[in-house]
């Protein structure tokens, strides 16, 4: 399939169309997208009672008549959606634009994750001044704009489109839905027709901070979920912000350790052992936050947001967020460990 023509319609209709929305959407206090779904859901309900009284009194014409007006109207939602945003699923890997091999075996990930340990622990220490802080650790202070600089250093660095790095605003957490959108097993989402980045209230902020991360790069136009989860890494780690950087350098280990720990259980456990107190304070408070809400309802999330992503031809699906692990391991072996030695 011919893609070439994905970029420049993005770059010249979808990426400043997008940016517009955040912006005028970002004057409000909260999200927009949340009221948006929320008048979605009253209009679904108040079509099906109309539609059964159609149907009721008019029988089958009625009835085709209703679905056809909701067919029309998903329609003009669908066109309006790969207008402005989705016509970037058809966009070539973003590892064929940034000339990356995957070369990553397990044993090349084992020596990556004892690095992203260190890495990491060194980066806790830098933000917080000890290795356990005796707490959570805390959010960055103007989070939003320490990982829009670093989104701007992340694009600069690796050549992307220059649009890409300029702020669409704050990201938007979500008041009212939170609660139901996490027992979906869903942190965050991106909004196209509102331009919003959207997250989930409460998690820890390690973990929270590399999702806003991820739902911004999601509004720069990468649809993938490992592209938005790679550029969202390299955004945090490239902050000013030792926060975002520690956000950043946590993301980054657990996807590693992760990815090998069916496969390399005792490397894992003696590499967890490593970790300084307080990381490893922050792993556990986010595995507990999440328990809380693990269930039927998240295995539906889950599965609709598999269907969702393979529909859009996502390689691996909901899989694809653990796929970051190569475009990671790749980049950091081209651009950091060549660039050390």
């Amino acid at each position: 399939m011919n893609v070439s023509w994905v970029a420049p319609w993005h770059e010249s209709v979808g990426a400043p169309a997008t940016r517009v929305l955040a912006l005028l959407s970002s004057l409000a206090p909260t999200s927009v997208a949340e009221w948006c779904l929320g008048c979605v859901l009253i209009a679904l309900g108040t079509w099906t009672g109309v539609a059964a009284a159609w149907a009721a009194r008019g029988g089958a014409a009625s009835a085709a008549r209703s679905l056809g007006l909701l067919t029309g109207a998903g329609a003009v939602c669908a066109a309006i959606f790969y207008a402005i945003w989705g016509a970037n699923y058809a966009r070539p890997p973003l590892a064929d634009v940034l000339g990356l091999e995957d070369t990553a075996d397990d044993d090349a990930l084992v020596l990556l994750a004892g690095a992203f340990v260190e890495r990491t622990n060194r980066a806790y220490v830098e933000a917080f001044g000890s290795g356990d802080l005796g707490v959570v650790a805390p959010v960055a202070e103007r989070v939003d704009e320490a990982v829009d600089e670093g989104l701007a250093s992340a694009v600069a660095s690796l050549g992307l489109p220059g649009h890409m790095g300029r702020s669409h605003g704050p990201h938007k957490e979500l008041r009212f839905a939170g609660g139901v959108v996490a027992r979906l097993g869903i942190s965050g989402f991106f909004f196209p027709f509102t331009g919003e980045a959207n997250v989930v209230p409460g998690s820890p902020p390690a973990f929270r901070t590399h999702v806003i991360a991820h739902e911004k790069a999601h509004q720069r136009g990468l649809a993938s979920e490992d592209e938005a989860n790679f550029l969202g890494f390299v955004a945090c780690i490239s902050s000013p912000d030792p926060r975002v950087r520690y956000a950043g350098w946590w993301f980054a280990q657990r996807t590693v350790l992760t990815a090998i720990s069916s496969t390399r259980r005792g490397e894992v456990s003696a590499l967890v052992q490593v970790r300084e107190r307080g990381v490893q304070r922050d792993v556990d408070a986010n595995r507990r936050f999440w328990a809380a809400y693990q269930g039927s309802a998240s295995e539906l999330g889950h599965a609709v947001n598999d269907a969702y992503l393979r529909l859009h031809r996502v390689k691996g699906g909901a899989r694809s967020y653990g796929l970051s692990v190569r475009l990671i391991a790749s980049w950091y072996n081209e651009s950091v460990v060549r660039s050390d030695r």
